[in-house]
């Protein structure tokens, strides 16, 4: 196998790498402090206050903002892992909104697409 910190390996790869190297809890998929005991979780309250819609174009934002910043303020993988997470519920929030105006007109909702970088 070779050095993972040599110039020919990728800063995603070396990410991940050091990412693989501690076990922690996983702080993409729900993470606790976005869990309150007896409520719901945060992202799907917004939904209910906000609507998917709002929802939506936030998760988008915030996949953006975690790809832009990776590895920059904390570990790069993990940035993009979360970067992915938000970019899955964008997708299935667009296809509620899809559902829910099949047969109307008056929403156009813009299609982003983005490559993921894990294979969840």
């Amino acid at each position: 196998m070779s050095n993972p910190y040599t110039a020919e390996t990728n800063s995603y790869e070396k990410c991940k790498l050091d990412s693989d190297q501690t076990e922690k809890p996983s702080m993409v998929d729900h993470p606790t402090y976005y869990n309150r005991k007896d409520a719901i979780e945060c992202i799907d309250e917004m939904e209910l206050v906000f609507g998917p819609e709002t929802t939506a174009h936030f998760c988008l934002l915030n996949c953006w903002k975690y790809r832009y910043r990776a590895g920059l303020k904390n570990n790069g993988y993990e940035d993009l892992e979360k970067s992915d997470w938000y970019m899955r519920r964008y997708k299935e929030l667009k296809e509620k909104i899809e559902e829910k105006t099949k047969n109307s007109l008056t929403y156009i909702y813009h299609d982003v697409n983005m490559v993921t970088c894990s294979n969840k």
